[in-house]
């Protein structure tokens, strides 16, 4: 009887492990190939855009809280310890929820 490695073998010495290498050779050497063409032009992050027009023009009021909140603290002692943690997620929570549709419409 002939006793042979397992194919699943990642030893440096048998002949699946050289399959496996040239496959992740040619799969990196695919994607490289990809991203030089996909990165002819800088990348340009419409998040940033989305997200400031979604806080101009649909979380004004959440902002606005979140400034009056910031302007209430500053007469507090600061042992009490001060925030305005539940306004600034009211915030955060606003641009996500205006922004994410957009977001979602430019990955397909």
């Amino acid at each position: 009887m002939i006793r042979r490695p397992p194919r699943s073998t990642l030893s440096s010495s048998s002949a699946a492990s050289d399959v496996y290498k040239r496959q992740y050779q040619r799969r990196v050497r695919g994607l490289c190939t990809l991203l030089q063409v996909n990165m002819a032009e800088d990348p340009v992050d419409i998040k940033l855009d989305i997200e400031k027009k979604c806080l101009e023009e649909h979380c004004t009021h959440d902002v606005d809280q979140y400034n009056q909140c910031l302007e209430r603290i500053k007469v507090v002692p600061e042992d009490l310890e001060p925030h305005c943690f539940p306004q600034y997620f009211e915030v955060v929570h606003c641009v996500d929820h205006c922004a994410d549709p957009h977001l979602w419409k430019t990955l397909v």
